[in-house]
């Protein structure tokens, strides 16, 4: 049997341990101090993808990044990109409404001059 392989035993042993969440207790190497990566907890969590994603902690550490970082950057989400007609419509509402005396004409011309695929 492989000395790391995470089995089904050692998770039932160190559930109590671990308060069902699958862990990382060190990342980097050994002169580094401690760091605590947490995947999710046990239930919600599988062993394969708590094995995946040991796995490419381990790929990142290899690259010479932080896996920490990287699972954020992962788990972040892409904002939706802003159209220009978004902008336009943001612009008058807060701030040409009141700012301007010929908001109206503005809206007039934006609607003539910028397509609306843009």
């Amino acid at each position: 049997m492989a000395e790391n392989k995470l089995t089904a035993a050692k998770i039932n042993k160190l559930r109590k341990e671990i308060k069902g969440e699958a862990t990382i207790n060190r990342i980097g190497v050994r002169t580094t101090s401690p760091k605590q990566l947490t995947f999710g907890r046990y239930p919600d969590l599988s062993v394969a993808e708590a094995r995946k994603k040991r796995d490419n902690c381990r790929q990142w550490l290899a690259e010479g990044s932080d896996p920490a970082i990287e699972l954020k950057l992962g788990e972040a989400k892409t904002p939706k990109p802003i159209s220009l007609w978004d902008a336009v419509n943001y612009w008058i509402e807060n701030y040409a409404i009141d700012n301007r005396k010929n908001v109206l004409i503005n809206e007039q011309q934006l609607d003539k001059w910028i397509p609306d695929k843009v």
